[in-house]
């Protein structure tokens, strides 16, 4: 059956969360979180199942078992249940637009590691930035970007490694596999390493320190028949799929494409046209244009990161007939303003959506300041499992008055994400 039944509840789970957040912000002030670790200046509430429920639900992952998550992810949601403080965001807002800042708290430094200008790096980095500073621990955060130039990418390691960095939070997007040499210098010069949601070939993942994992195709599995179901509900008799991720050779494909293709053929659909979008808007209309040339008429489109430029390809077109669309990676509200806009024009797309993960780039702070604190991290392996939701189901809890390259189910508030583009 199609997941949207399963999904109306989140609206009314978001409204319920605001007064209960409103007053665990209220104590979030002098709480430790109960960490052992845990400095005095932390603004980061204490766990409790039902904020992290909330919390769930607003990064779009309702239906999870919030308390067999791991203590790290729980500790980043619980800091999300809470805003910044006004004297935090003004650490935050000078982090954001300098490559070198002081908190004036905390004992360590952390350096970001940048391989890829694009928006929703700059509000991973935030989601980083936001966390650091309410974990009261960290004193100094720097921030490089080579871009994908190899070499300069493993000179900034190198240099962090050099001035004493005890964090490495890199972004892994277009180098992360040819990293092996500096992540053992890393962990040589006793810096823990760990990865976000970019899962990375054995050989290098083997070196990790700590290895997240977001069960890609745990959620490609359970989706697999969902989407047919939904398809077949449609009417939809020809199961054929489309499937698209942005950069070519870029290291997310190989993480979810095999569970996508595996779970999708599983099911009997058939694969009938791949294509690449290099992750930009011009890219994504081509894609979406070469597509509708090609005669070929998938019925489900499985893509990587935002639906609006496909969706925008069929209507500017006045092609009713768009293709379910199935996102795999962190989407956009442009996803979801187009997706509205649609409607209300007439047409009729219809686009799932994964949880969201940029918020999960903070949890390597969480598991590093563990470490560096003298604690150990629940798990070597730290898993995320994931469901998938339908856009109409999450309309109402987002602000759609933010840019269309915001990030849905941001632990961030809006006027946070909105310095965060700034940069």
């Amino acid at each position: 059956m199609s997941v949207t039944p399963r999904g109306r509840g989140l609206a009314l789970a978001l409204a319920a969360a605001t007064m209960a957040l409103s007053v665990t912000a209220c104590a979030a002030e002098t709480s430790s979180g109960g960490d052992r670790n845990a400095s005095a200046n932390s603004t980061i509430p204490a766990t409790d199942t039902a904020t992290l429920k909330q919390m769930a639900t607003k990064v779009l992952n309702p239906d999870i078992d919030v308390d067999a998550l791991a203590p790290e992810f729980q500790k980043v949601l619980m800091a999300g249940s809470v805003p910044l403080t006004e004297a935090q965001r003004a650490i935050f807002n000078d982090c954001m637009t300098k490559t070198t800042c002081e908190t004036g708290q905390g004992t360590h430094t952390i350096a970001l590691l940048s391989d890829l200008v694009h928006p929703y790096w700059s509000q991973a980095r935030a989601e980083i930035v936001s966390y650091a500073i309410k974990s009261g621990e960290v004193a100094k955060i720097t921030y490089s970007d080579s871009g994908d130039d190899v070499q300069r990418h493993m000179t900034n390691w190198r240099n962090a490694i050099g001035q004493g960095s005890d964090l490495l939070i890199p972004w892994w997007s277009t180098v992360g596999n040819q990293l092996g040499p500096v992540i053992d210098q890393a962990k040589s010069a006793g810096i823990p390493v760990v990865n976000s949601f970019v899962s990375l070939e054995p050989a290098v993942a083997d070196k990790l320190t700590v290895e997240i994992k977001l069960d890609l195709c745990g959620m490609w599995e359970s989706a697999a028949s969902t989407l047919k179901q939904h398809l077949a509900d449609k009417g939809v008799t020809d199961f054929t799929y489309a499937m698209f991720t942005g950069v070519p050779g870029n290291t997310y494909a190989p993480t979810w494409q095999p569970c996508a293709q595996e779970a999708l053929d599983g099911a009997g659909f058939t694969k009938v046209y791949d294509g690449t979008t290099d992750w930009s808007p011009q890219g994504t209309i081509q894609a979406a244009s070469a597509l509708r040339a090609s005669g070929r008429k998938p019925a489900l489109i499985a893509y990587d990161e935002s639906a609006a430029d496909f969706i925008n390809a069929y209507t500017a077109a006045g092609d009713r007939d768009i293709p379910t669309i199935m996102l795999t990676g962190s989407t956009t509200l442009g996803t979801l303003n187009t997706y509205q806009r649609a409607k209300t024009e007439g047409f009729e797309p219809d686009v799932f959506l994964p949880p969201s993960h940029a918020w999960i780039n903070a949890v390597p702070v969480a598991v590093g300041l563990e470490i560096k604190n003298g604690g150990k991290p629940s798990s070597d392996t730290l898993e995320y499992p994931m469901g998938i939701v339908n856009a109409s189901d999450i309309v109402a809890q987002s602000d759609l008055s933010l840019p269309d390259v915001a990030c849905n189910g941001s632990l961030l508030e809006s006027r946070d994400t909105v310095e965060a583009l700034k940069n």
